[in-house]
């Protein structure tokens, strides 16, 4: 590997770390300047690199963008970023639809509260406190159920037409459309998890308690069945899809391990775990029970996600 390679990949790596640094610090703490810049200076610069000549001969039989580290790491941020906001105004938008269509709201599906700044924090598209108190207390739980769960519903059917698409497709022939299929499936079942389990028990206001108590469901059945459907759908998509992404897009070992590790952290540390520890009030919180169920499944699943990714490219040439 040549030093001029070495040094575009650790400078691309760096400016990729800017981006999700930049993304993720305004998502938890709120947009500012400094976190903006952050996210268009490692943006930005992957774009400029990407731009290069080409250092050396290319290999005719594998996609550049999978050669050049700074195209990959640029279709990386954009996909990522693409599917995060992609899952979210989806799932906002068929709280809506649903509203509208049981005759509940009225007005377009696109006038919701689009939240603060850019990064849309607090979005919400009907639950503004008194909306679903006005549905359940006027005896109209069935449409407070569909309505609540018509976002969730969304993601579902999103991740599971992307799990069916990623097992089916030739990924060798479609490179870059199976990559960000395989993100949108991440963040789409991870939407799914920020409500199962983490706020499934020991709330009163999220979707999933919603659908449950218009429609009379004990809640620790959602929880359990739940959390089981996910974690093997976890287990398909990181221990099984990704594998075959990997030896498809001829991932070198570290590149599908970071990839691994980009896609655990996002599921159970940014969707399942935060949630969870926003809310503890206390070590004794009894929503401690779901974190921990929450990070058990997510160690067996990345257990072993990783054992059968290293084990797939462990052989695999470096670019």
């Amino acid at each position: 590997m040549s030093s001029h390679f070495r040094g575009v990949h650790a400078l691309a790596l760096l400016l990729t770390v800017s981006a999700f640094c930049g993304y993720y610090l305004s998502a938890v703490f709120g947009s500012s300047t400094v976190y903006t810049l952050l996210l268009l200076f490692g943006g930005g610069g992957l774009a400029v690199l990407s731009l290069l000549p080409f250092w050396e001969e290319p290999d005719l039989t594998v996609p550049v963008w999978l050669q050049r580290p700074e195209h990959f790491l640029l279709a990386t941020t954009v996909f990522y970023l693409v599917a995060k906001v992609c899952s979210l105004l989806l799932h906002e938008w068929s709280h809506a639809l649903w509203a509208n269509c049981l005759g509940v709201r009225t007005g377009s599906i696109f006038d919701i509260h689009y939240g603060h700044g850019w990064i849309m924090k607090g979005i919400y598209a009907v639950d503004d406190g008194g909306f679903y108190d006005h549905l359940f207390s006027s005896g109209q739980g069935i449409k407070a159920a569909f309505v609540g769960g018509g976002g969730p519903l969304t993601n579902l059917i999103l991740a599971v037409v992307c799990l069916w698409l990623l097992k089916t497709m030739d990924m060798r022939r479609h490179t870059l459309w199976a990559y960000f299929l395989f993100w949108n499936a991440v963040h789409n079942l991870a939407q799914l998890w920020s409500y199962i389990p983490a706020r499934t028990m020991f709330h009163d206001d999220s979707d999933i308690v919603f659908f449950c108590k218009g429609l009379h469901i004990p809640q620790w059945i959602f929880l359990i069945a739940g959390t089981a459907l996910l974690g093997l759908a976890f287990y398909l998509l990181l221990a099984k899809l990704l594998v075959r992404l990997a030896g498809a897009l001829v991932f070198p070992p570290q590149r599908a391990i970071g990839v691994l590790a980009l896609g655990w952290a996002t599921i159970f540390m940014y969707y399942g775990a935060l949630p969870i520890i926003y809310s503890l009030s206390s070590v004794t919180d009894p929503s401690m029970l779901l974190l921990g169920l929450e990070l058990a499944v997510g160690v067996v699943v990345g257990a072993f996600a990783f054992k059968r990714l290293r084990r797939s490219v462990k052989n695999t040439r470096l670019f």
